[in-house]
């Protein structure tokens, strides 16, 4: 569905990490969109999050994963922060107070093509509030053998040896006194936190309202450790593309706005047909279609939940989330013509008021074309509509 993009410093490579969109947000996603509408507004934040700091058989590492966790769809919010990450990549809010670090709020660019929107969160960057400083006159040993003159002020200074065994150099930072002002009672301290890199290991965006707080929405795993050092900048945006085969663009562009920014749909009175349409393009106007029945009330969508594994995957089967047409008697339509009629597809039409017109959807293929001799009835045994269908494309 989308990417996570992430960059280490000014001008440095822009480093892509693709995302899951997480079973827990699809039917937070499609009760914001089909009706009765439910779901939303929702607000978003992006953050990121790095390893609890323990030793390397003790924590999730990007090098050396602890066989136990799976990075997949299933994630949620204390996957990354519980027992095996701290966001931020602090282990508590002091210690983010310290580095600089909060959550973002997400604003969004949109741009609408001929399949659907293509939609970029704005860059944020996080800047790390701590800098160097040297302690003592410490010098590593042998060091005229291994890197030539030993300069002034040593950015690693009173390390551990057994630093890099753990990916983490053990030093001392000072802060920065200019990023707190006036205010800071701890300025002048040495030694407050004992490391200056971190690790990161999560970037992802949160639902933080519309009833939902902190459910994740998407999350992206590092390929590869990314370091967010003193005095260092990591920007990250999420970039996602909306629309594909079976949805008319101006669906995903509206769907885009409800789901991210709160704009209103345009659509009521939604509808199910059948269509003789063998095909149905991305951008079909209604109009052009061939209706084999007339449209049948179709406003009453129910959506079910994502059933997590029990005790855990794969032994459980999961029941993913989906949405389907919760009717009291299904519709079913008579041929009263007079002669054979051949259903070779689905569509979901709906008014659009602004517009003076019924517009369709999204629409599905029959498995198999459907002739209804005269006289006799077509029964629809269901209609549902997966997210993947209507934002993977």
């Amino acid at each position: 569905m989308g990417v996570f993009e992430l960059q280490l410093g000014l001008g440095a490579p822009v480093i892509a990490f693709p995302n899951h969109l997480m079973y827990r947000s699809h039917a937070r996603i499609l009760r914001a969109v089909l009706p009765p509408i439910s779901g939303g507004p929702f607000g978003f934040q992006i953050g990121f999050s790095g390893p609890t700091l323990q030793a390397r058989s003790q924590r999730i590492n990007p090098l050396t994963p602890v066989p136990n966790y799976t990075f997949d769809r299933r994630g949620q919010y204390s996957d990354y922060v519980g027992g095996y990450g701290n966001e931020g990549c602090a282990p508590d809010d002091e210690v983010r107070a310290i580095l600089g670090y909060s959550r973002a709020a997400v604003t969004w660019d949109y741009a609408d093509d001929v399949r659907g929107v293509r939609v970029d969160s704005t860059w944020h960057q996080f800047t790390n509030a701590l800098t160097w400083a040297r302690k003592g006159d410490w010098t590593p040993e042998d060091w005229d053998s291994l890197a030539g003159t030993y300069p002034q002020p040593w950015k690693w200074v009173d390390c551990p040896a057994h630093w890099a065994d753990q990916d983490y150099p053990y030093c001392t930072p000072r802060i920065i006194a200019d990023y707190w002002g006036d205010d800071c009672d701890i300025c002048d301290a040495v030694g407050i936190w004992g490391l200056v890199s971190y690790q990161t290991l999560h970037a992802f965006i949160l639902i933080n309202s519309g009833g939902y707080d902190d459910e994740v929405l998407a999350a992206a795993e590092m390929r590869a450790p990314l370091m967010w050092r003193a005095e260092g900048v990591l920007s990250v945006r999420y970039r996602i593309r909306l629309g594909g085969t079976g949805i008319a663009p101006r669906w995903s562009q509206a769907v885009a706005r409800k789901i991210l920014s709160g704009t209103a749909l345009p659509w009521s009175d939604y509808q199910i047909v059948p269509l003789q349409d063998t095909t149905v393009g991305d951008d079909a106007a209604y109009d052009d279609l061939t209706p084999a029945f007339d449209p049948t009330d179709a406003d009453e969508w129910s959506v079910q939940d994502y059933v997590p594994p029990d005790p855990g995957p794969p032994e459980v089967v999961e029941v993913l989330p989906y949405a389907y047409l919760d009717m009291e008697t299904m519709p079913s339509w008579v041929n009263n013509s007079e002669e054979a009629v051949t259903v070779n597809s689905f569509a979901v039409i709906a008014w659009n008021a602004g517009e003076s017109a019924t517009e369709i959807l999204f629409w599905k293929p029959a498995e198999l074309p459907i002739e209804i001799p005269v006289g006799d009835s077509l029964l629809l045994d269901g209609f549902t509509l997966k997210l993947s269908e209507v934002l993977d494309g």
